[in-house]
């Protein structure tokens, strides 16, 4: 990879440490934040406007410095922006706080006893005044026969003290804790049947509330042709995204098997739709002025998908690198794979810095990475002349890729790994992109009553199929080995170790190999250091 031939990747690098830095570190003085916002940006000026004054050979390195420094402070900018707790108008802020209004900002989920959900603090009432605010609170609102009349856009007001969210309990609740802090909530709070009162309607973003309304109807679709149970569960999971109705003995089948990433739409799905897509329209390809038109119908398609299935930060992930890819062959631009992923990086990242945390993003773009880097590497280690065995090869090797880039923040997120993932990705993806074009073909000839019958019992089928292969591998000797729990620094250690690995693949120089092992041994002398 020739860091020359993506720029977009260079400036991504600073512009993520700025976010980091911003995390972990936090404000610091504004005065200086100005100073070192203003100098970058005003010699950049200086060069564009009087280049032959400013741009001279001795200097040619000031123009990338004052980039990344820009990049750098743009996203520890936009971080501290995004924040919405340091803003003077979060509800927190309220003193004497006794009512509190606010909009469903989720689908409420069913657990034993409530209905969770998150709600945007819209206004808050003081002994005094009436003050309006901006901040999130996920809400358990006690299971009732109000309460489960409670749908995204709602307008509620309740009185129960928000408390905040504190860092303590096991390893999995930190992480919980830390995901929702991640996410702009620090506060929760549980709400009797008497603590609440429903204010309004249609109160949130129209655009979500209607796809959220046009996903209950497709999901209907599958009830309607006989897909029942946790079949209809784990379909409307891999289709649409709505993972609300799987039980934990199956989400545990998924974990265990190394396949639980399928039950939540990310990249094949959204690739599935490309191609499905791609090739419908493949008439489209002859003329300059019906590839632009191509390219915005495949756009427009990718995003309403992306939309019913949630906006979570995989699927955006894929359905911004496809739609780069679509642009790019609409005008005929030779297209860049590390450039694509850094721009729709930058562009998500832009959006919602605190992405950046979140673990489905990151594994999303790992995984990519792992594929882009060492598929290539891995699959031309055996010269395989069946094509049967070669396509099983194939598919092998993308495994590989994959898990060797995501292994460590899989052991440090879920403090397990899947010893026979390959025989999982062999199987249950490949089953389940099948149930993926069933599901979606079952949806378009819906009207069809008796082909969507025959379809939905074969597709329930399928899913039943995929779920008791998924118990199945679950269930086998030494399937997962499990409680395993590492550090961040033992994280970055073994990230550290595998791209030392990395290079001693590409570039055959002994030295990277010694270093990837030293930093292997210096992780294993840290932990028999702190056992001691």
């Amino acid at each position: 990879m020739n860091l020359n031939q993506a720029p977009i990747l260079k400036a991504l690098i600073p512009f993520i440490l700025g976010i980091l830095f911003n995390v972990y570190i936090g404000f610091v003085i504004p005065t200086f934040f100005l100073i070192a916002c203003t100098l970058p940006l005003v010699w950049l000026l200086l060069q564009i406007l009087w280049p032959h004054k400013f741009v001279t050979w001795n200097n040619r390195w000031t123009t990338g410095i004052a980039i990344y420094t820009l990049a750098f402070i743009c996203g520890y900018a936009i971080t501290h922006v995004r924040s919405e707790i340091t803003d003077k108008r979060h509800f927190s802020k309220v003193d004497n706080a006794t009512l509190f209004i606010g909009v469903v900002d989720q689908q409420p989920i069913e657990k034993k006893k409530s209905y969770q959900t998150v709600l945007q603090i819209t206004e808050v009432k003081s002994v005094r005044s009436w003050h309006n605010t901006i901040g999130q609170c996920i809400i358990y609102f006690k299971k009732d026969s109000a309460s489960v009349n409670l749908h995204y856009g709602d307008l509620v007001a309740f009185t129960s003290q928000p408390v905040d969210i504190k860092l303590n309990g096991d390893s999995i609740q930190r992480s919980y804790t830390q995901y929702l802090i991640h996410h702009n909530i620090y506060h929760r709070s549980y709400v009797k049947s008497n603590e609440w009162t429903m204010l309004g309607h249609h109160e949130g973003n129209s655009l979500i509330e209607k796809a959220l309304a046009i996903r209950s109807k497709l999901l209907e679709i599958f009830k309607k042709n006989g897909v029942e149970g946790q079949d209809y569960a784990v379909l409307s999971a891999l289709t649409l995204g709505d993972e609300s109705n799987i039980d934990k003995e199956t989400m545990n089948a998924f974990a265990a098997t190394g396949t639980i990433h399928i039950l939540s739409v990310s990249g094949m799905h959204v690739g599935i739709i490309f191609v499905v897509l791609d090739r419908l329209l493949f008439f489209m390809n002859r003329k300059r002025a019906t590839k632009i038109l191509k390219a915005i119908i495949l756009i427009f398609f990718l995003g309403s998908y992306a939309l019913l299935a949630g906006l979570s930060p995989p699927v955006l992930r894929s359905a911004a690198m496809l739609g780069l890819v679509v642009l790019g062959m609409a005008i005929d631009r030779q297209k860049n794979s590390w450039n694509i992923i850094a721009a729709s990086g930058l562009i998500l990242l832009c959006w919602n810095p605190m992405y950046i945390m979140d673990a489905g993003f990151q594994l999303s773009y790992l995984s990519v990475i792992g594929i882009i880097l060492l598929y290539e590497k891995i699959f031309n280690l055996f010269d395989i002349n069946n094509l049967l065995l070669r396509e099983i090869w194939s598919m092998v090797s993308v495994s590989l890729a994959a898990e060797i880039t995501t292994f460590p923040l899989m052991l440090y997120y879920f403090h397990r790994f899947p010893n026979y993932f390959i025989l999982s990705n062999l199987v249950i993806l490949h089953l389940s992109a099948a149930i993926i074009y069933g599901g979606l073909l079952l949806l378009l000839i819906s009207p069809w009553t008796a082909g969507a019958l025959l379809l939905g019992k074969l597709v329930a089928l399928l899913v039943h199929v995929l779920n008791t292969i998924a118990l199945w591998i679950e269930h086998l000797p030494y399937a997962v080995t499990g409680s395993v729990f590492i550090s961040v620094l033992d994280t970055c250690l073994i990230y550290i170790a595998i791209v030392l690995s990395v290079l001693f693949l590409f570039k055959k120089q002994p030295r990277f190999l010694i270093a990837s092992l030293s930093t292997l041994c210096a992780m294993l002398c840290i932990q028999i250091i702190q056992l001691i």
